[in-house]
């Protein structure tokens, strides 16, 4: 009788570090295969801790209190925490009367020290005005030193902070943060001289991608990016994203950072009222292209000085009869001449980004949107189409379903 076939544990470990969330089920399996396939599984199960506020103090007793499970946490790379309940695998926002079931306040007492090797961090839903974060966070977030030591990126969702003091603090604890990214999160502006906000930045990360998806309160915002403003953050930010309404403070604060940005998303096509000349180091480019706005995508383009890489049309789907048949193209010719000027030889990405909203019929049968996209811009600009840089993602294409009935 042949002897079983033996696996190195190398090999083994190898192929469950393929195995990548959300296969936490596949790798709880393969923890439970044998002895040597344990700790391989245990690692990559560590990696993404994903918990609600309801599963927190479990988390924190069976784990972080756990002798035997303590050592397991070098290994956590992600870690969100979520202020809502999960009903039937729904997450439910928590009401007014269950406040009490809130346990971001107390994540920087419980697992400052404890997470070396933490990259990313998201808080969703977080009320520090309703639950103040535990006492001890002053002295933890003055004491940058024993604060989170490999954080890269903090995503903030749904936050409530009691000041815009307290946001301060915690950048100014993280050295190592790259990315900030910031949905529906505020606090009550700050009304008072806000040279004593600027005064307290020498401590400042070196910030590389500043996102912000929603809209902001206007005295949040201005807040946020006068101090950003007066920070090394100035000469740090690479990336600016604001997915939001431009108010004179989000172009202010993009005419501080322009001449140090790679990375810009920008939300409209007024190329009077941003500092387009002083790009002079964007490699990536993302520009709106509603209702057929190409002669103004070409107005902008024509005084980019920026020798761009990435180029992304954001484009929404043209409807007729109900269904998606591709996007507006009157004037889209005109970039033809202008993308074959020297500071674009270097494009290696053009990309079309559809979105869209149809009604849903189930009678009627379409083509996909791709191949229309893609011959449209075939016809429009054959000789950037011949250079093989095109690309065309339908990411956000919603068909609304209709009654329907034969």
């Amino acid at each position: 009788m042949p002897s079983p076939m033996f696996i190195p544990g190398e090999l083994t470990d190898d192929i469950i570090g393929f195995i990548r969330a959300p296969e936490t089920s596949m790798l709880l399996a393969c923890a439970l295969v044998c002895r040597n396939w344990l700790l391989a599984s245990r690692h990559r199960l560590f990696e993404r801790i994903d918990i609600t506020c309801t599963q927190y103090d479990l988390f924190l007793s069976r784990v972080v209190h756990s002798e035997a499970m303590q050592p397991w946490l070098s290994s956590v790379r992600y870690l969100a925490l979520r202020d809502h309940r999960l009903l039937a695998s729904r997450e439910v926002h928590l009401r007014p009367e269950e406040n009490g079931l809130r346990r971001s306040q107390h994540l920087l007492h419980d697992f400052i020290g404890r997470l070396p090797n933490l990259a990313e961090l998201e808080l969703v839903d977080a009320d520090w005005i309703q639950r103040p974060p535990h006492p001890s966070s002053h002295h933890i977030l003055r004491s940058s030193s024993i604060a989170l030591p490999s954080l890269r990126r903090l995503s903030l969702c749904g936050h409530r902070f009691p000041s815009f003091s307290s946001l301060r603090r915690l950048l100014a604890s993280l050295p190592r943060l790259e990315d900030l990214v910031l949905e529906d999160v505020q606090w009550p502006p700050a009304v008072h001289d806000l040279s004593s906000i600027v005064a307290l930045s020498a401590t400042s990360p070196a910030l590389v991608a500043l996102i912000i998806w929603t809209d902001m309160p206007d005295g949040c915002i201005d807040n946020l990016l006068t101090w950003l403003a007066h920070t090394p953050y100035r000469k740090s930010v690479r990336e600016l994203r604001f997915d939001t309404i431009w108010t004179d403070r989000h172009v202010a604060f993009l005419r501080v950072v322009a001449p140090h940005l790679t990375t810009l998303s920008l939300q409209s096509l007024d190329s009077d009222r941003y500092p387009i000349t002083e790009l002079v180091n964007l490699r990536s480019l993302e520009l709106p292209s509603d209702r057929g706005m190409w002669h103004d995508v070409a107005s902008l383009l024509q005084i980019l000085p920026a020798r761009l890489r990435r180029l992304v049309f954001v484009v929404e789907a043209r409807i007729e009869g109900d269904i998606p048949v591709g996007i507006e193209d009157d004037g889209l010719e005109l970039l033809e001449p202008i993308l074959e000027k020297t500071q674009f030889a270097g494009l290696t990405t053009v990309e079309f980004s559809v979105y869209g909203y149809y009604l849903d019929r189930p009678e009627i049968s379409f083509a996909p949107p791709e191949l229309k996209v893609a011959e449209i811009v075939r016809q429009k600009l054959p000789k950037l189409h011949a250079r093989g840089v095109v690309g065309i993602h339908v990411d956000d294409l919603v068909g609304f379903v209709v009654g329907y009935s034969q």
